[in-house]
């Protein structure tokens, strides 16, 4: 980021002067997840609400693909559903003290499965702790599923019934999160519905693929 600074002095000086004046020059950035991992939930079905089987989560953070989704079975005669979800965290160090222009999180959907269509991809804006790892031991499957959520919303619901690039427009989070001081911005995906009992899959490129990496793209002043 370069600051042209210009001042202009008026005659005599004194109350006739003028104040310098700031240019700041607009800056971009591409961040790769610094971690990014998977957690999924499943549900018994046959009992009303549905009660919970228990949780699968990823304690290495390093595979190159993820996938998130719905998927249901039986096991012992007992109808079932997983539902799959995917978190990012991002290192924001470098923009503390940024006016956020614009910012996309943006991850490449490399094939869809399943005998439904899928629902549309859905990001939360999540916080567990100024990281560049796993949240906290114990970890809290709960709230790594479906807690952890802070202001302000992601808005964006994107279709992702054909593979390629995706794009959500996180802007105003970005900026919350420097705004709080926070070192890291984190993301959860998942998909609308997510009790709809539909069988899809949605595989994606994590941070460790060799190509088309999730990113977040930012326009910003410092």
């Amino acid at each position: 980021m370069v600051a042209l600074v210009s001042v202009m002095a008026g005659c005599g000086g004194g109350d006739n002067a003028v104040a310098p004046v700031v240019q700041t020059t607009t800056e971009n950035t591409t961040l790769n997840p610094v971690l990014d991992f998977y957690i999924n939930r499943t549900m018994f079905t046959d009992t009303d609400p549905p009660s919970l089987w228990g949780y699968g989560v990823d304690g290495i953070g390093t595979f190159t693909d993820g996938h998130t989704g719905s998927e249901t079975g039986t096991s012992g005669g007992r109808p079932y559903q997983n539902f799959f979800k995917l978190l990012y965290n991002f290192n924001i160090v470098a923009l503390q003290g940024s006016t956020v222009k614009s910012a996309y999180f943006q991850v490449y959907l490399n094939s869809v499965g399943g005998t439904d269509s899928p629902q549309n991809a859905v990001l939360e804006n999540i916080f567990y702790g100024n990281t560049d790892s796993f949240p906290p031991t114990p970890r809290s499957y709960d709230n790594e599923f479906g807690g952890n959520i802070v202001t302000p919303a992601i808005s964006d619901s994107i279709s992702v019934s054909a593979t390629g690039w995706k794009s959500f427009d996180v802007t105003a989070k970005l900026q919350a999160d420097i705004n709080a001081g926070r070192s890291n911005s984190q993301f959860r995906l998942s998909h609308e519905n997510d009790a709809s009992l539909l069988n899809y899959s949605c595989n994606w490129n994590m941070a460790d693929n060799v190509s088309n990496k999730p990113q977040l793209v930012v326009t910003y002043t410092k």
